[in-house]
């Protein structure tokens, strides 16, 4: 989150930070590129290890920090003028369990937080729980999985915002750039 943190400070302070992006080859191209535009927040799936660590009440604190991210990217895009440019789009994104353990894993951190918190709990509503393996499969296009558990997501066409920001006729506001600014990763992998 160093890149919309320096955004945030370089718009609503005087003070600007300076902000270094280490890359290989190119921005936005390996390591700072690597989850290919996702925004995907930790709706509930680190709930158990925050709530055991840090208390339930700060473990939803941190997944509403992160949740907060979707609507920051949309506020800063809106604000940028860039929203089509960059293909930034909302919605649901799935988590799939393949295996009974991956299953009782994500269920059960969906579970501890709705024990935790009520099932009338706003965080706890986004996401949605499908347990029949078939209805899960149809929902997925995965085949042999288990069950699915949905939650609210985003992406950006990464390949089209490396373009943008690589073009500074286009976007030269005196801004730092437009990937430094604007690009994130929230990406996991559930086996």
């Amino acid at each position: 989150m160093i890149v919309l943190t320096k955004f945030q400070y370089t718009e609503k302070s005087p003070k600007q930070p300076e902000v270094t992006l280490l890359e290989a080859r190119e921005l936005c191209g390996a390591a700072t590129g690597r989850n290919g535009g996702q925004l995907r927040p930790h709706v509930y799936s680190r709930y158990p290890k925050w709530s055991a660590r840090c208390g339930r009440d700060v473990a939803m604190y941190l997944i509403r920090h992160e949740l907060a991210h979707l609507s920051a990217f949309k506020e800063l895009a809106e604000e940028e003028g860039i929203t089509e440019e960059v293909c930034l789009k909302f919605g649901e994104t799935f988590d799939a369990a393949m295996t009974e353990e991956a299953w009782v894993r994500l269920k059960g951190a969906l579970e501890a937080m709705r024990k935790d918190h009520g099932e009338d709990n706003d965080i706890v509503k986004l996401c949605n729980l499908i347990e029949d393996p078939r209805e899960a499969e149809e929902f997925s296009q995965i085949k042999g999985e288990l069950g699915v558990i949905t939650h609210p997501a985003g992406q950006m066409s990464v390949p089209l915002f490396h373009v943008a920001s690589n073009t500074p006729d286009k976007f030269s506001d005196g801004h730092t750039n437009l990937c430094m600014r604007f690009y994130a990763s929230f990406s996991r992998k559930v086996t």
